[in-house]
């Protein structure tokens, strides 16, 4: 990689942020069967470097890529079928600063891998599900534990087994089922922490409605159904505005909505084409980025005050886009990273 000075942080208030082709990182043997993540990035404290996690099919290894000169760093090996889940979780608010892998494959196998004891597995959990989309690791629930949180993708009213499952992550340990999603066929789950009531709550994004259940009191705090045609939505943030939070989702047949959290009422939706939405996230309070699934090969950005699709920004990946993540890179500081079905990882910097 060449050697440049680090740019200083780019200021996330800043008019449409133009971002061009920095260069390729890698190009993936494997990727993963999962739904939304395919890989992550994240910097390792013992040599400063940052890495790119990135699952293999056909191996059921974990491959951490060194990103300045694509070099393969390690591999973690605990899975025998293909994985479906792929995420990385940092626990800053302790002196401890703990940091895991987590990883499930297709047949309910969670691992949690210990990055500061050197990539040790800490639990290995069945949780005997069929193939799960998404699973989080949600800390400091108050300050009494943190969550391992699974999701569930096969509706089985009287299967009990069928349910998004919620376990310690200190001791890896089964404490309980969460209400009602042994209904839901969930795509993608995150939490969402209401500093109003002071409550962690889990959303998870399903086929025809999203679920918002209370942590603790395992209580359903709302659901938000889905309007005439059969949605399925794939991925959402929360954010706030004006001293209210709001939940943005994107779907199957190609609607971002922007939800309000304080009333329940669909505040806003845009059609972006006929896309099936897969990736997104929030660059900014400003804008959201997304892809599709289908033959476009491009992300987009939204204007969320315009409300406004401005952006159309591709021409790399030769398949695609499934995957987008915001990193603060050692040397570009924020850039955007793309993955696609043709396999390849790609930097996107600021013009």
């Amino acid at each position: 990689m060449e050697k440049i000075q680090k740019k200083t942080k780019f200021n996330l208030l800043v008019k449409n942020p133009r971002f061009k082709f920095k260069q390729f990182v890698i190009t993936m043997k494997e990727y993963s069967n999962g739904f939304s993540d395919r890989f992550e990035v994240f910097t390792y404290n013992k040599d400063n470097n940052q890495y790119i996690i990135s699952p293999g099919v056909n191996t059921y290894l974990i491959y951490l890529i060194r990103m300045t000169d694509s070099k393969l760093f390690k591999y973690l090996k605990g899975h025998n079928e293909c994985i479906s889940v792929l995420n990385y979780f940092k626990n800053d608010k302790n002196k401890n600063e703990e940091e895991y892998i987590l990883s499930v494959d297709i047949k309910g196998i969670l691992i949690i891998w210990d990055i500061n004891k050197d990539f040790n597995i800490k639990h290995k959990i069945n949780t005997k599900e069929y193939v799960i989309f998404s699973s989080i690791i949600v800390f400091n629930i108050n300050n009494i534990d943190n969550y391992i949180i699974t999701s569930n993708s096969y509706i089985q009213e009287n299967d009990n087994s069928s349910y998004s499952k919620i376990y310690s992550l200190s001791k890896g340990k089964f404490i309980k089922n969460l209400k009602n999603t042994n209904y839901n066929k969930t795509y993608y789950i995150f939490s969402w922490h209401n500093k109003k009531r002071n409550i962690i709550y889990e959303v998870e994004c399903c086929l025809g409605k999203i679920s918002i259940i209370d942590i603790v009191k395992n209580e359903i705090y709302h659901e938000f159904l889905k309007c005439g045609i059969e949605e399925a939505f794939t991925s959402g943030f929360i954010y706030n505005k004006n001293n209210n939070d709001y939940l943005c989702t994107s779907s199957m047949h190609g609607e971002i909505k922007f939800w309000n959290l304080e009333n329940g009422r669909l505040e806003k939706k845009i059609y972006s084409g006929n896309y099936n939405l897969q990736a997104m996230i929030q660059w900014s309070d400003k804008y959201v980025i997304f892809s599709d699934n289908n033959n476009n090969k491009s992300f987009k950005i939204l204007d969320i005050d315009l409300f406004k699709i401005i952006s159309n920004i591709g021409g790399k990946h030769k398949k695609p886009i499934i995957c987008i993540k915001k990193i603060n890179h050692n040397i570009y500081g924020n850039i955007l990273i793309t993955s696609g079905t043709d396999k390849s990882i790609i930097i996107w910097d600021l013009k």
